[in-house]
């Protein structure tokens, strides 16, 4: 594992154990053919909890440099506890974008970093009180949220992430 580097190290705002983050880094690597003579720097910001999730995948002077918030390696029902199945998704995620950003096809793609659109997934509040916001029923992860319309606007339906 000498070629992944986890920052920080160690972690002191939630308890993250390095090892197991660079484990899951490693794994995800072998995983989807990642070039085994590149080296993979991951910072997490550990500051930054669920519902705050975000990913960076970059590579700079030959290294995979990779940013995650800590709320993507977060248990999202408890705030400060890893959740190992929810981290190996997203690493793998942002491993795998590094892996397409070291092909051709993606030479000319500006970095991750200076990306000004939103990202699919980052987590963004609703403008509208909870009291009027009703849940319909279905699955937790894909039961859409109905927004009451105002005026004479038709009643708008936005699926959670």
């Amino acid at each position: 594992m000498d070629r992944v580097h986890i920052t920080p190290d160690p972690f002191t705002i939630v308890p993250y154990e390095v090892p197991v983050i660079a484990r899951l880094v490693e794994q995800a690597a072998a995983l989807i053919g990642f070039p085994p003579d590149v080296e993979i720097d991951l910072e997490v910001d550990e500051d930054l909890p669920h519902p705050l999730v975000y990913t960076t995948s970059d590579v700079v002077a030959g290294r995979a440099v990779l940013w995650m918030s800590g709320g993507n390696l977060e248990d999202t029902h408890r705030t400060r506890v890893f959740n190992e199945q929810s981290a190996r998704r997203e690493i793998t995620q942002t491993v795998l974008r590094a892996n397409d950003r070291l092909s051709e096809g993606f030479a000319s793609a500006p970095p991750d970093s200076t990306n000004t659109r939103p990202p699919d997934r980052i987590a963004v509040p609703l403008a509208l009180p909870p009291d009027e916001m009703v849940r319909t029923p279905g699955p937790e992860t894909t039961a859409p949220i109905s927004v009451p319309s105002t005026v004479s606007e038709p009643a708008r339906t936005l699926v959670p992430l």
